[in-house]
């Protein structure tokens, strides 16, 4: 037998999920569309990348960009509710899907009555999307570029929207801009956006609008927070979408390679030659599994419902109920364990801060009364005491923040992973009951442990401390110098502490935000499982009741039926295992390495 290729895995995976599919629909399960769905994209290679960002970052000047042309509007107003997905096309055209299924095409330059809070206002259209189709070379082969509303506006319903792009994006392009930079909001919705799609493009954008020291500022700043939210070293791509459009439109070549923007389009041409097929692979396998699982959970609670007296079971399935009722109780046991974690966080931190700022006034003060003592002008030294203590605080931070990543790092990471642990612990202990009360061998899929947002502890010193600015006597050279010191120095003592507890502050103000939403985003992933493994078991517990409420000749027919739709679960639950770890071997050893058998 020949060596297994990504069509031959490719294959595999379209007979399962269709294998999966008809096993749903033959018991009318909800999971065979969701199925049917993922057989549509396999069988269609479509490959959704998702461009993600803040209101106002650029996104749809960077999709036009990128389309070579000012196809999508733009402007300063937010996006509505609708997501514009642009694929390519031999002709241009627009097609408007509406919430109640219909369909109409539309001109392409009418898009702004159907996307913009000016033309659609809170969406009250009801448009459910927006599909353009365009002959960008970028998007041949299946690929599909969706243009997402900006969060952070005042439209809440664009977040919304935005954050239920994620679960289907095969890879994203996550805008940020200089103007202003990254914010912890921003950070918070990166950290989210990795945890589901499979691969992120961080994208600078608007760098035109600064100057060479000011880029390298923004730079070093935007590539620190990318890599520490992410816990890697992830390029960060410098450019001008704004550049780059208006190139592209001229034919301009040496203003496209001058805008930043021809090496991105260089490195995201790349991926999706070489990688996309294997990502894709890997990420409708992976749902499929989810799928596949918790309808043999639910099959096995039916089976063994059919196996019984029709009153022993529903006995049986009462207590089943009861017990789940309680899982729901546990859950603020566990909200309980998630504060408290919380709490101790905090409660470090402001340890540390009490220590740094012990450490930081003393020694700011000291500083600023040797300068000024040893300054032979008083008139200039106001400004070039403002620059001294600015800097020397702005050291003691990064310091002090270089150390209190690892320290604080480790203390929520482990957080983190006694909460999952307990998580984990009781969904396993709920199955497992719901197994014994039923008598039923029933699995389980743990709760992954995903790394929350408040993990990793960075703190933006882009601002420079603006008191002293402030607030620093002007001492003008009418005064004697004596008289000038004097009061620059009583200045500096009045202020120094003020500055530094001002900063101790703005530390503990992020930290506690952050880790505030990683708080949250667990204690959402844990109720987003838990509630789907409980709403299997309980799908499988009525459809036993209702069989036995029918004749037993009724019954030992589903039991069958039962029986025969297991079976092919289980085979197709089989199957994607399979085609997951041979999708591994060629991505370690094989074709993806080797760039041979394109994925």
């Amino acid at each position: 037998m020949g060596e297994t290729t990504y069509a031959d895995l490719r294959t595999r995976l379209e007979e399962a999920l269709a294998a999966l599919a008809g096993a749903a629909q033959e018991r009318g399960s909800p999971a065979a569309e969701a199925a049917r769905a993922l057989a549509k994209k396999a069988a269609e290679g479509r490959f959704e990348v998702a461009v993600l960002g803040d209101f106002n970052r650029g996104k749809t000047t960077f999709v036009n960009a990128l389309l070579g042309a000012e196809v999508l509007p733009s402007g300063v107003l937010p996006l509505t509710s609708v997501v514009t997905a642009v694929t390519w096309g031999s002709r241009p055209r627009a097609e408007v899907r509406y919430r109640d299924g219909r369909t109409e095409d539309t001109p392409l330059e009418s898009l702004s009555k159907f996307v913009t809070e000016s033309g659609n206002p809170g969406n009250r259209l009801g448009v459910e999307r927006v599909l353009v189709a365009w002959p960008a070379d970028d998007l041949r082969d299946g690929t599909f570029l969706w243009d997402t509303p900006g969060v952070g506006s005042v439209h809440r319903h664009n977040t919304e929207v935005a954050k239920a792009v994620l679960p289907h994006a095969d890879a994203a392009i996550f805008l940020v801009s200089a103007d202003p930079p990254v914010s912890e909001a921003e950070r918070s919705f990166l950290l989210e956006a990795s945890r589901v799609v499979p691969r992120i493009f961080v994208v600078l954008n608007k760098v035109d609008t600064l100057g060479e020291r000011e880029r390298d500022e923004v730079l070093s700043f935007t590539r620190a927070v990318v890599s520490q939210a992410l816990d890697a070293a992830v390029p960060l791509h410098a450019l001008s979408a704004r550049q780059a459009l208006q190139a592209r439109v001229a034919g301009d070549g040496r203003a496209l390679e001058a805008s930043g923007f021809a090496a991105f389009r260089h490195e995201l041409r790349t991926f999706l030659l070489a990688h996309r097929g294997h990502a894709l692979l890997v990420s409708l396998a992976a749902q499929a599994r989810r799928v596949v699982r918790d309808e043999l959970n639910s099959l096995r609670v039916e089976e063994f419902g059919l196996s019984l007296p029709a009153e022993e079971f529903r006995r049986r399935a009462e207590a089943m109920e009861q017990l789940l009722r309680q899982v729901s109780r546990a859950r603020e046991d566990l909200q309980v364990l998630l504060d408290r974690e919380t709490r101790r966080l905090v409660d470090l931190l402001d340890e540390d801060l009490r220590a740094l700022a012990a450490r930081a006034r003393p020694a700011l003060l000291a500083e600023a009364e040797r300068f000024l003592h040893d300054h032979p002008d008083p008139a200039r030294a106001r400004a070039e005491l403002r620059e001294l203590v600015r800097e020397r605080l702005r050291a003691m931070v990064e310091d002090w923040r270089r150390r209190e990543e690892r320290r604080v790092g480790e203390a929520s990471r482990a957080s983190a992973a006694r909460f999952v642990e307990e998580a984990n612990a009781l969904l396993e202990r709920t199955v497992a009951l719901c197994a014994g009360v039923l008598q039923a061998d029933l699995g389980t899929v743990a709760t992954p442990p995903p790394l929350p947002e408040g993990s990793r502890f960075t703190y933006a010193f882009f601002e420079p401390p603006s008191i002293l600015e402030s607030v620093l006597p002007d001492v003008g050279r009418f005064l004697p110098r004596a008289v000038a010191r004097r009061r620059l120095l009583q200045a500096a003592r009045e202020e120094v502490p003020l500055l530094v507890d001002k900063h101790a502050g703005r530390l503990r103000w992020d930290f506690v935000q952050r880790v505030e939403a990683g708080a949250r985003s667990l204690l959402r992933d844990v109720d987003d499982r838990l509630r789907g493994a409980l709403e299997g078991l309980r799908l499988g517990a009525q459809r036993a009741l209702d069989e036995r409420a029918r004749a037993e000749g009724s019954a030992a027919a589903a039991a069958e039926r039962v029986g025969r739709a297991r079976a092919r679960l289980e085979a197709v639950d089989l199957a994607l295992r399979e085609i997951l770890r041979a999708a591994g071997e060629l991505a370690t050893g094989g074709e993806l390495a080797t760039g041979g058998g394109r994925p």
